[in-house]
């Protein structure tokens, strides 16, 4: 069961309602994470539900679930439309990321070698002057420097989105800007360990119910110019080849550790409907014996992406990825968070 509660831009509440459904949420690291669902239109709680008061653009989102007898929330953003048929209301939201794909710099601006918070500053005090409080305040633990320069025009989110890269990871909830090294948490070992296990020789121990890996070249580089640095890595050119790339930022040692290496993503079907079980952003720990040797795998994996499909049956689906991580021995690993599992329970 969901429950929406539904406010308008100043956050007064308009509506609350109880009849969601079809609800297919997608949430994604360092972008724009949406939902949608439907409203019946067809009987009497419809002249009082789908009004365009409570469907404007631009209004607040909250949608909870309803588990364990507790409103646990599962999305919160703003509306972006809808569409309204004759016996149908499909609803479309998106996070507040959205917003600032709405808002745009209206100067030039290059950067060389300054520090990255004080860019944020910047940013808020530019967009703050035209719309007082939208950044209200920034929280960031980053302290590293970059060069950087953008048009007039460029929206923020599509800034934010440079400067973080593959490097940092922001968000935008409720007016706060969050720009950190990692937003999630590391759920990978320890009493809060979350363990997404395939082995197709002891399938009554599988918590995942299908997977599927993909890789390719696309972000593989092992010999970088990266501003008066030229740097390259042997091991990597003997496997691949020579795979050549050139940067303006970002110091040179750092992103050839992250480039060098097959970047591996993992799309993880859940056995167990538990959408709270990790967050986009969390660090979990994934083993993977799937009978041949691309389906070996056994590492803590970011949570990059994670959506909910509600219809008939309700289906949870994670995407995780390895970045430069190598796996362990599969046997020596999975021994060892066996023994966190094991710990936890007791």
């Amino acid at each position: 069961m969901y429950i929406v509660y539904i406010y308008n831009k100043n956050k007064q509440l308009l509506t609350q309602w109880f009849w969601a459904t079809k609800v297919n949420i997608k949430m994604k690291i360092n972008d724009i994470s949406t939902c949608s669902f439907s409203v019946a239109n067809q009987d009497h709680r419809s002249e009082n539900i789908i009004k365009y008061d409570f469907l404007k653009e631009g209004n607040i989102f909250d949608m909870y679930k309803m588990q364990n007898w507790k409103e646990k929330r599962i999305f919160y953003g703003v509306f972006t439309g809808a569409k309204v048929g004759i016996g149908y209301c499909d609803v479309f939201c998106a996070d507040f990321c959205y917003l600032l794909n709405k808002k745009e710099m209206f100067v030039d601006q290059k950067y060389t070698e300054k520090n990255i918070s004080e860019i944020l500053v910047e940013i808020q005090n530019h967009i703050n002057n035209r719309d007082a409080n939208f950044i209200k305040n920034i929280e960031t633990d980053v302290t590293e420097t970059t060069n950087i320069s953008f048009k007039k025009g460029k929206s923020i989110f599509s800034i934010l989105k440079t400067i973080a890269g593959t490097t940092y990871e922001f968000d935008f909830v409720d007016n706060i800007l969050y720009f950190k090294k990692s937003l999630g948490k590391n759920k990978s070992k320890g009493k809060d360990i979350v363990l997404f296990e395939y082995n197709i020789f002891s399938p009554e121990s599988n918590s995942i119910g299908d997977v599927i890996v993909q890789y390719d070249m696309k972000d593989l580089f092992n010999r970088l110019k990266v501003n008066n640095d030229d740097v390259k890595d042997m091991q990597s050119i003997q496997q691949y080849g020579v795979l050549e790339k050139y940067f303006s930022k970002w110091e040179a040692q750092t992103l050839l550790a992250e480039k060098k290496d097959s970047m591996k993503e993992f799309k993880i079907v859940m056995n167990k409907n538990d959408f709270f079980l990790c967050d986009v952003g969390d660090i979990v720990q994934v083993f993977i014996n799937g009978g041949n040797e691309i389906l070996q795998f056994s590492w803590p994996l970011k949570v990059v992406e994670k959506t909910l499909q509600s219809w008939d049956l309700e289906k949870i689906i994670i995407k995780v990825n390895n970045g430069k991580k190598r796996s362990k021995d599969l046997v020596e690993t999975l021994s060892d968070i066996k023994k966190d599992v094991e710990e936890l329970k007791d």
